[in-house]
């Protein structure tokens, strides 16, 4: 199953669980595939989608995909101060 999905669009975040569902009903037969699709009326999912793509070369799509689909508004804005910190060090 390919699921395109923006991290600050509240329907994909709605479209988790019921992905989720049918990954556990059918666990042999159906695999989940991630597709990054922000759309431009959501300020930041592309910076969104920038991050899980990050966090993938590490290791921690998966991770990162439900911290941001978890708590979007206040994971984000922590994220983004701690990079403005890093950057103006």
């Amino acid at each position: 199953m390919v699921e395109f999905s923006d991290f600050q669009c509240p329907y994909c975040q709605k479209a988790v669980s019921e992905a989720n569902k049918i990954v556990a009903a059918f666990p042999r037969d159906v695999k989940l595939v991630f597709k990054q699709f922000p759309l431009d009326l959501h300020a930041d999912a592309e910076f969104a989608a920038e991050a899980a793509l990050a966090a993938q070369a590490q290791g921690k799509f998966w991770e990162m995909h439900d911290r941001l689909y978890g708590g979007f508004p206040r994971f984000l804005a922590g994220y983004r101060d701690a990079i403005r910190k890093a950057n103006w060090a």
